[in-house]
């Protein structure tokens, strides 16, 4: 399929399955990809697969883009759902490796977006495409700032990738949204699969502690998450650690509740077992506030639907975290009470009494190659500045009051579920930099995945076009 070309929203899915040309090659691409993988971890080739495995994933991603571009959005999204294990267990088996370059697969492949950056951006600036601008303003500015502060290339680059990925990908989804339905359909075919994997494998790491994860665990000095024993530790899954790992789970199933599937059941309830044992507090009060969203956004029937299925999988979750296997889900949603007395929460905040002036009055910036934060407002203030931050939020801000704006949630279910994720990331910037990596992922393709249907329903009512399946 060709960039711009309109698919019909019956062949939403199917087109990625189908046995033309170009998806013929892109299976192949995918799966000669993964076999070679699998090869080089059972020779535990270590530093050699990494680096190869980043250049086999942006070589993929390539072909992917220009010959089957729905199935390059795919294989980008299980690239950050999967890569984090995928290092574990070559490391495991190869050597550990600080920094890995297994990490940087999803940041190039998806920063091959930015192609459509320099083919889009300036006749889409009066097509709604404004707000992006506004945002790869904010992030020049910090580029050269951090450049002119002399950090090293490596930081540069990798900092760079965690900030300007995520939007290239939403301004990429939106300049499609043409092709919206299809688009709609392969992320919620994507998503689901995912939550189902991801949450049996964070179940079963869980239970049984494997020596790829423990190894890992000690290499790293990740000491926060737990014991390295069965059930001694909050699990993180197929990603790097609990946050990131209950900040994905939490958008993707805030977008589960738009998806019909055959194996949406199983999905939802080794997700959300999964999502439990993360034991993160604040990406379960970002959930409550995603589904509060959508609650709001739907239609009374969809509304009715949804309350229905949170209390049918509520009573079928108690039981399961009832076991004693899994005690300390109760224990996590205990301390909710007593966040006086909570070690982490008490380090937040005298983290945050030491930054907040230097902050404030940081009107410059240290630049793209300072280190990230743990409060998300600081990551903005010491990397863009006060100058870059304004650039940034005001486009960031103009994007979700256009996505909040008229009725299109009540007919679409992913519109509020794209608000859900929106929303629920936003409330939790005071307790991460949910704007970056992983988190920032999920954040800017739900975002451009909402102005895209914006788009795409207006242009519907006006033209007619096809409606989404």
């Amino acid at each position: 399929m060709n960039q711009g070309q309109s698919i019909s929203p019956a062949n939403a899915y199917t087109e990625v399955l189908k046995t033309d040309s170009d998806s013929a090659l892109g299976w192949l691409a995918i799966g000669v990809f993964s076999a070679l993988t699998l090869l080089g971890i059972a020779l535990s080739l270590g530093q050699s697969l990494s680096i190869a495995f980043t250049a086999g994933s942006l070589g993929v991603g390539l072909l992917l883009y220009f010959r089957c571009p729905i199935m390059y959005v795919s294989f980008t999204c299980w690239l950050w759902f999967l890569v984090p294990l995928v290092r574990r267990i070559s490391d495991f088996r190869g050597g550990y490796a600080e920094p890995s370059p297994f990490l940087l697969a999803p940041f190039v492949v998806t920063a091959i977006t930015g192609i459509a950056l320099g083919e889009y951006l300036p006749k889409m600036l009066r097509k709604g495409g404004f707000p992006f601008a506004l945002v790869f303003i904010g992030l020049f500015y910090a580029l050269l700032v951090g450049i002119a502060q002399g950090f090293d290339l490596t930081s540069i680059v990798t900092s760079l990738l965690g900030w300007v990925a995520p939007p290239l990908m939403g301004f990429y989804l939106f300049v499609h949204w043409r092709d919206y339905p299809t688009y709609r359909h392969v992320i919620q075919k994507t998503f689901v699969w995912a939550v189902l994997i991801m949450g049996c494998y964070g179940i079963y790491q869980y239970l049984t502690a494997p020596e790829w994860d423990m190894f890992w665990l000690a290499q790293s000095g990740f000491t926060s998450a737990g014991r390295r024993e069965p059930m001694g530790f909050r699990i993180w899954s197929t990603l790097n650690s609990p946050g990131p790992f209950g900040n994905m789970m939490r958008a993707c199933l805030l977008v589960l509740f738009s998806v019909r599937s055959k194996i949406l059941v199983p999905s939802l309830i080794t997700g959300y077992l999964a999502f439990l044992l993360s034991m993160v507090r604040s990406a379960w009060g970002g959930w409550v506030i995603g589904v509060l969203v959508l609650i709001t956004s739907l239609k009374s029937k969809y509304q009715m639907q949804l309350i229905i299925t949170l209390l049918v999988f509520g009573l079928a979750l108690f039981p399961l975290a009832s076991l004693d296997s899994f005690s300390a889900i109760g224990e996590r949603v205990g301390s909710f009470s007593n966040l006086g007395n909570d070690g982490s929460a008490n380090t937040r905040l005298a983290t945050f009494g030491l930054l907040v002036e230097p902050a404030l009055t940081n009107l410059v910036g240290y630049g793209i190659g300072d280190r990230h934060y743990e409060w998300g407002i600081f990551t903005f203030l010491f990397n863009l500045g006060w100058i870059g931050t304004i650039f940034y939020v005001g486009g960031l801000i103009v994007l979700i009051i256009r996505l909040f704006e008229g009725q299109d949630s009540k007919h679409d279910k992913f519109v509020a579920a794209a608000r859900a994720v929106v929303l629920s990331t936003m409330i939790q910037l005071p307790f991460g930099s949910l704007m970056i990596d992983s988190s920032g992922f999920m954040l800017w393709v739900m975002l451009g995945m909402g102005i895209a249907a914006k788009k795409y329903h207006r242009e519907q009512r006006l033209h007619q076009l096809p409606p989404p399946a």
